[in-house]
């Protein structure tokens, strides 16, 4: 596991500040944007938490399993729109690591744009409030 792929989090968190300085209209839907960006890989991340465990010392081990659980429920539900569209449209993925980095960009389009929307209906909420 990729300590920066759990460091990807912090693009939605950096996104949600810098939005609430400038683009005070557009807060949730930036947040939105990034969130969605980085959730397929950063809960794949959580997901590797889970194997790690057994390399660490016996006091932290219930750690990695604590955060393996959600990685693992967020990584099913996150991964499936790739898959779906790569069987709808019939494209082969090599299997290598370019087949991951092209799921990856997939699932990014698919997410930023349904999280992007959910904050796109957060903002007009907030501006009719």
């Amino acid at each position: 596991m990729n300590p920066a792929l759990l460091a990807l989090i912090l693009v939605p968190i950096i996104t949600h500040r810098w939005a609430r300085r400038g683009r005070a209209q557009r807060v949730w839907l930036l947040t939105g944007i990034a969130f969605g960006l980085v959730v397929a890989p950063f809960a794949l991340a959580l997901y590797t938490t889970s194997y790690l465990a057994s390399y660490l010392p016996a006091g932290l081990r219930s750690l990695g399993f604590i955060l393996g659980f959600p990685g693992f429920i967020l990584t099913r539900v996150h991964e499936a729109p790739a898959m779906i569209l790569v069987s709808w449209f019939d494209m082969t993925v090599p299997a290598n690591r370019m087949s991951y980095i092209f799921l990856e960009a997939i699932n990014g389009v698919v997410w930023a744009a349904i999280y992007g929307g959910l904050g796109w209906a957060l903002d007009q909420r907030r501006a009719r409030i």
